[in-house]
């Protein structure tokens, strides 16, 4: 996670089984012009055991199951965010095609992929931006110069329960699919000196319900 005012930090999520937290290395975010359907929001990314969409106001982690165990869907909304449309950023140079049918009027082509996704102004002040990095789902909170990092929220949908690890910081979400692990924040602020360290930590209100104490 990467707070700015400049607050940054990154935070990586991920799921505590290897074959879970993989989102494939070179797999970006793809476009969503009607072959994801309407679940598949604006935007969306996909591997071998998750998928997350990216719509307006929300992100979808859908985890598929593996046989012995069942998915789950998870919903993750911003609490008093503004409704802000996601945006693709660093577009590939290269778009993708969808041939589904004989039917040429079915096809769905020069679908734009991009390496991030942005939410610009998701509070007054601060963006939200997701990248992934070798093969990890990873998101940053970027906040301007007077922007509160207390307004920040995730709100879970989907979820048996959220709670902190006391050892390292992280945020573990139980789900009918196992649990899911969001890395303790790390923080820093940028300024004429260069970097200086912020101290920051996830709080968990209510059952299902986040947000940072910087």
């Amino acid at each position: 996670m990467e707070l700015l005012e400049r607050y940054q930090s990154n935070t990586t999520s991920s799921l505590d089984r290897d074959e879970y937290i993989q989102v494939q290395p070179g797999v970006c975010f793809i476009e969503n012009r009607g072959q994801a359907g309407s679940e598949g929001g604006h935007f969306y990314i996909t591997g071998e055991r998750i998928s997350v969409a990216f719509g307006q106001g929300w992100v979808t982690y859908n985890i598929h199951g593996d046989g012995a165990e069942g998915g789950c869907l998870i919903r993750m909304r911003f609490p008093s965010a503004n409704q802000v449309e996601p945006r693709g950023t660093s577009p590939l140079d290269f778009p993708t095609n969808f041939l589904k049918g004989r039917t040429q009027s079915d096809w769905i082509t020069d679908v734009r992929s991009y390496y991030g996704i942005l939410y610009s102004n998701l509070w007054e002040g601060i963006d939200l931006h997701f990248t992934q990095e070798d093969g990890m789902l990873k998101y940053a909170f970027l906040l301007r110069p007077g922007a509160d990092p207390l307004s920040i929220g995730m709100d879970y949908e989907g979820v048996l329960g959220l709670r902190i690890d006391e050892d390292t910081g992280n945020l573990l979400i139980d789900t009918e699919a196992g649990t899911v692990t969001d890395s303790a924040p790390i923080a820093f602020q940028e300024g004429e000196a260069g970097s200086v360290d912020v101290s920051a930590r996830f709080c968990v209100e209510g059952e299902a319900s986040v947000r940072f104490d910087v």
